[in-house]
Formats: C-alpha cells, structure tokens, sequence
C-alpha cells in the first residue's frame, strides 16, 4: 500500500502546492494510495508511526523538507517492511541534494511510483543523556526542567551541537523565515541568525570519544557528526561522508576567531574549509559521544527539541529503503 503524507503548511504553505500539482499524477495510475494531511494535533511522526505499526509492506512518502522527512523517520515503528520515498520542498534540501533527487516534483513522484528501491541509507541516532529547555512542538514553549532521563531521537542527515544547533534554534523563532519561505528564499533566514550569533563568538569546553580515540577542545564552536555530505542548506563539513558505510563522519571547529569564521565557512559550501585551517578536526567513527562544560542546543536534521551537556551518536542497526 502506497500512503501520502502532506503537511499543507508546510513550507509556508509550498508543500500544499506541490501536493496539488503531482496529485494528478497519482490520479491517472493504477496503483492504489491514500492520502493523509497532518495537523497541529495530528503531527507527521503520529501519522507514520500509525502507517507502520502493521506488519504488511508499507510505502511511506512524504511532501515535505528534511524537517519534515525527519519526523516521519523518527515515528516510523519499523524498517523492515517499509519503502520510504519524499518530494522535498523544504528551504535546506540537504538529504535531496545530497542524494540527487529531482528537483522537479512530478519527475520525483514518477520515480517513487514505479516502485523500485534505489539505495539503502544509514539511519542515525542520537541519544541526550540530560535535557532542559525542552521544546513543546506545538506551543514552541521551553520548558527550563533539568531532567536527567534519556532523550532520543533519529536522524538521516546529521546531528550536532553547538553553534550550528544554536542557528536551527533561532530560526525556529524567527518570523522572518516565513516571510522568506514565501519568496523561496528561506536559506536566508539561516544566514541572518549566523551573522547575529557569530558576533557573540561563544565557545564551549568540549570532550569527544570516538572509535579513533579521545579530543579535547577548551574553545569548540560546533560538533556535528553526519551521515551525508550536506547540512544548513548546502554547507559541506564532511564532504566524504557515505549514508551506506555504517560510519559516521565528524566534523568539530574550534579557536576560530570572526575573522576565521568569514574565511573558513564559505569555502565549506564545496569542502575545502578542510584544506584551509587546523581548526577543523574531521574523522569516522561508529559511535560518537560528546560531553560540553553545559548544556547546548542539540539539533537532528537541522530540527531542535531541547539542550543537552551530554550525548551519544551512532548508527541503528537496520537501513532504511529509499524509493528515491
């Protein structure tokens, strides 16, 4: 069974469009589908967790942007057994960038409906071993509680701490995105928070363990460990990482001045903020564990739910079916 998962506001609303401009497409095919719109009180994680709690072949796709794809990803009961596809039309377009979707939506759905698995990915998880400033999904209300149960969430993209996190959380507020999403040019929002925080320049005490050993960095900016080569819309901090190698690459800056920040982060958007500084550390590892001097923003594919001082990354154990 094919089954369609919408956000209609998604996007400032594009989502919705695209939905009616492929709609057709499905309309004038054989294969049966149905279609489910998600609401405040009906989210995207509720609807694919319900679409996979059975244990017939299921295929999942969503009409969305990495956001939204990562919570369809975290509420999916399984992997074995399921297809999942999406048509993104989100501001980042991280995972279909980097895993070379179309950028023409009905090309896409024509792709998804011929029902061939394209690749298998790594699915990444990263568990916060303390939490406050969790974040109600529906309110956008912090809750300052310091609790010290396990938060954990998936991802397919990356996962980090530190300045990267502390943009996705500012841009959860910001009234300008929507203005920008609009327009299709909600990138720019990212880069406006960026340019208000660097200028702040706050570094963290950080202690990584990795399959390869241990580092320490008293002035760390950002960690981020990922599972494909792109994040925050186009940046490539880990220009060699693979979502099929079960390893995980990482990515940690540190000592880097504002004047730093200006040279080293375009050249990222193709990788070669690597060949310009020590002040980038990057490696592979299977797990990756972080513990900051306090607590952080902790972003999953570029969404926020909460700051941690203490979190594991790894890989699961099964991979997920891509019909894209």
């Amino acid at each position: 069974m094919l089954h369609i998962i919408v956000n209609p506001a998604g996007a400032s609303g594009h989502a919705g469009q695209i939905w009616k401009k492929i709609e057709p497409v499905l309309a004038g095919q054989d294969r049966p589908y149905t279609v489910h719109f998600s609401r405040p009180d009906l989210s995207i994680e509720t609807l694919a967790r319900q679409l996979s709690a059975g244990g017939e072949d299921t295929d999942i796709v969503v009409i969305g942007g990495d956001g939204s794809v990562n919570e369809a990803v975290n509420g999916l009961a399984r992997f074995r057994g399921i297809r999942f596809g999406f048509v993104p039309c989100g501001s980042g377009n991280d995972l279909a960038r980097d895993l070379a979707v179309p950028h023409d939506p009905m090309l896409t759905m024509k792709r998804i409906l011929s029902g061939s698995i394209v690749r298998t990915i790594d699915v990444g998880e990263v568990t916060m071993h303390d939490t406050c400033d969790r974040i109600d999904p529906l309110t956008l209300k912090q809750d300052p509680a310091f609790r010290t149960e396990p938060l954990t969430r998936r991802f397919v993209i990356s996962a980090g701490l530190g300045f990267d996190a502390e943009i996705c959380e500012g841009v959860l507020y910001s009234q300008t995105k929507k203005i920008l999403n609009k327009i299709r040019a909600g990138k720019l929002s990212y880069i406006a928070v960026a340019m208000r925080l660097i200028f702040r320049n706050e570094s963290f005490y950080l202690d990584m363990k990795t399959d390869e050993g241990t580092l320490q960095q008293h002035r760390c900016m950002f960690a981020v460990a990922m599972n494909h080569r792109y994040e925050g819309g186009g940046f490539m901090f880990c220009p060699h990482a693979v979502d099929n190698d079960g390893l995980l690459d990482y990515c940690m800056v540190h000592d880097l001045s504002t004047a730093d920040f200006f040279r080293l982060f375009p050249s990222s958007y193709e990788g070669r903020h690597l060949e310009q500084t020590d002040r980038v550390v990057t490696g592979r590892s299977r797990t990756i564990e972080m513990k900051a001097d306090r607590p952080l923003w902790v972003h999953t594919d570029g969404e926020i739910h909460c700051r941690s001082s203490h979190i594991t990354v790894r890989l699961d154990k099964e991979q997920l079916a891509m019909l894209v």
